[in-house]
């Protein structure tokens, strides 16, 4: 009983006085270097979770790493929904997105606010759209962010 009161003060302990980033840390996530961090949701396997640099993670952003399996797990026992997520550099992820198991977030990537990432892919020209005044064009991040991501390297 003694054993479990001095747990349970740790844990108080540790979300009080420690930072976000230490809290991830502490539950295996691998993270770079001059982030921002405001999440505090690292799913139960956090060892599964590298962050690169320069990113910021607002709050409410959670990360995945399993889920699902056991409710359907009778009816089709090889399904599976573990894996391994892995956030770039210069990534930006919004208010209470979701990135979901197996996942990987390139470089200069901006999640918007409530997405749910459940998977990626490579980005190349994928159409576009009118939108009030202007346009919006989609898959274009590498054209753009392959060049600003060498200059800020370089520097």
């Amino acid at each position: 009983m003694v054993m479990n009161c001095l747990i349970k003060l740790l844990s108080i302990y540790r979300r009080i006085f420690w930072s976000l980033e230490r809290q991830a840390r502490y539950a295996g996530v691998t993270i770079g270097e001059n982030n921002f961090i405001a999440s505090e949701f690292w799913s139960t396997e956090g060892y599964l979770i590298r962050v690169g640099n320069h990113c910021q993670i607002t709050q409410g952003v959670k990360f995945l790493t399993h889920g699902g399996a056991g409710a359907v797990r009778k009816m089709y026992p090889e399904f599976d929904t573990f894996g391994r997520v892995a956030i770039g550099d210069y990534v930006y992820l919004g208010t209470n997105s979701l990135v979901m198991p197996g996942v990987t977030i390139g470089d200069n990537v901006l999640v918007a606010a409530g997405s749910v990432v459940i998977n990626h892919h490579q980005h190349c020209y994928s159409g576009y759209e009118k939108y009030q005044s202007g346009m919006i064009f989609y898959g274009l991040g590498n054209f753009f962010f392959d060049k600003l991501s060498s200059k800020v390297n370089k520097e």
